[in-house]
């Protein structure tokens, strides 16, 4: 047991490393790991918002067997960095996940920039562990 706790710090401390994901320097939530029936987990990206005047944006988060656990979206009309989403650790059924590593995503479609309209879209993903 000891042995796979060190590996899954490890694992999740390693998927923090970042290539370049464009407008989106960093993603990753706090607190990881966290317990859903006492708390809430923030999701924060640190954007590069040069040029960006709005963007919408998507956070899917999937199970260890690929399933869609939970889906949100929506638009941003001021951007500011960072940018936090709140996630109660419930499907989208408003079920309290199971125990377990979930991978999450985070997509942002650029709609607007100060030179005109875009469409660019980056995606970054991180590791989050429910207990």
């Amino acid at each position: 047991m000891r042995k796979l706790l060190l590996l899954s710090i490890t694992f999740i401390i390693i998927s923090c490393v970042k290539d370049n994901n464009g407008i989106i320097l960093n993603f990753y939530n706090f607190p990881n790991p966290f317990h859903p029936e006492t708390e809430n987990t923030k999701f924060r990206a640190i954007l590069d918002l040069t040029g960006v005047s709005s963007f919408d944006w998507e956070l899917k988060i999937y199970s260890e067997d690929s399933s869609t656990v939970y889906e949100a979206s929506g638009s941003v009309g001021t951007p500011s960095s960072p940018f936090d989403i709140l996630w109660a650790g419930r499907d989208n059924r408003g079920n309290i996940v199971k125990n377990g590593i979930y991978r999450s995503w985070l997509i942002i479609k650029v709609t607007k920039t100060t030179s005109g309209y875009s469409g660019d879209t980056y995606k970054a993903d991180f590791y989050t562990v429910v207990k």
